[in-house]
């Protein structure tokens, strides 16, 4: 029985150790990853991308930084606003309810209705209510 207690603690004390060492890795691989890349994009379709050699391509190539940002672009032309007299006013608009007629129940107990009014109803014009 005490050798399975002993062989499991050595597994588990490789376990902490290799979570370790594979910790201490990334930290060094993310600390070593410099700034832009620096690659060679060809000025012909069909050719692949490379990598550049001490900051230089061969001919056909042209050197770019992957993740850097390009220079400001020059500003556009002015825009052309609205120009000339104002125009004519337009015509005066209506008060909502103008000229909506509708019949209204002498009696309480009786729901409004629309023209032509039943015996009972009064028509009455929106805005007068």
């Amino acid at each position: 029985m005490w050798r399975f207690k002993a062989l499991r603690r050595g597994l588990v004390a490789g376990f902490i150790a290799a979570a370790l060492v594979l910790a201490a890795a990334a930290v060094v691989l993310a600390s070593t990853s410099s700034g832009p890349e620096k690659v060679c994009v060809p000025t012909k379709a069909g050719k692949p991308v490379i990598t550049a050699t001490n900051a230089k391509c061969k001919a056909g190539y042209n050197l770019n930084e992957i993740g850097k940002e390009g220079p400001t672009g020059k500003e556009g032309p002015a825009g052309k606003g609205a120009t000339g007299a104002t125009g004519p006013a337009g015509p005066e608009g209506k008060v909502p309810g103008t000229g909506v007629k509708l019949c209204v129940p002498a009696a309480a107990a009786k729901t409004v209705a629309t023209p032509p009014c039943k015996k009972g109803y009064k028509e009455v014009e929106l805005a007068e209510l």
